[in-house]
């Protein structure tokens, strides 16, 4: 019995047929194939997963944000703070924006600084919580990552700082967005501009590639907005009397 399967196998091993046998082209373009379409999905869905993470993040930093201004409110006779300070004087055109900035007053409320990289390759200290984890380090923004609505945060050159009694519309009126432009993040969102002249695009809302506007309102609820329909509602979204 052990000879005759030792006869079996060495024919078969002589067999033209049994020595050619193997993957053929098509079947390993099939199984390439395959193991390419596997790799896509898996790409795909860790692709997905991460901009999840990151859009999560970014939302809790919005609402820690809110919770940082109510404190500053609360703490400053129930106002905002202003934009930022006026320390050239003079009217609008005539007047650069200079600290301290929104961000830094309530930077307080906030916690420690971390170290991160700005947009010209500079090095500098930010609480990660006004960081957006959406901005590759070298695109953020020394001031702040989110942008402050200058419908909330007056400039003090033009009006008092607004006061949380007056609000009449604080769960529908946004307080602070993603907003930047192409390249890099901005600290502020100038609203009369961005309502009246949407074409001017000098700070503008940015959906960070995501296809949503992640902003926080007054009564500091988060909302993920699609961008085309942030840009619809804009003058409901950011006008106190729209």
């Amino acid at each position: 019995m052990h000879s005759f399967l030792q006869k079996s196998v060495a024919g078969r091993q002589r067999d033209p047929l049994f020595l050619s046998r193997g993957f053929t082209l098509v079947e390993m373009f099939v199984v390439l194939s395959i193991v390419a379409v596997m790799a896509s999905l898996l790409l795909m869905g860790f692709g997905r997963a991460m901009q999840l993470s990151k859009s999560a993040k970014s939302t809790a930093n919005l609402r820690a944000i809110a919770t940082s201004i109510n404190l500053y409110v609360g703490d400053n006779q129930g106002r905002y703070p202003y934009l930022c300070d006026n320390t050239t004087g003079g009217d609008y055109a005539g007047t650069s924006y200079q600290g301290n900035y929104w961000s830094d007053l309530i930077r307080p409320y906030l916690p420690p600084n971390q170290s991160y990289v700005n947009y010209s390759g500079q090095k500098f200290n930010q609480c990660p919580t006004l960081i957006d984890p959406f901005l590759k380090n070298g695109q953020h923004h020394t001031i702040c990552d989110y942008g402050g609505s200058t419908e909330v945060f007056r400039f003090p050159w033009l009006n008092a700082a607004m006061r949380a009694a007056t609000v009449s519309r604080p769960s529908q009126v946004v307080m602070v967005v993603t907003a930047g432009t192409n390249l890099r993040a901005t600290w502020y969102l100038d609203v009369s501009s961005y309502v009246n002249s949407y074409a001017n695009k000098t700070n503008d809302v940015n959906d960070r590639g995501t296809g949503e506007i992640l902003c926080v309102f007054i009564d500091g609820h988060t909302e993920a907005i699609p961008t085309a329909e942030f840009v619809e509602n804009r003058r409901t979204l950011l006008l106190m009397n729209p």
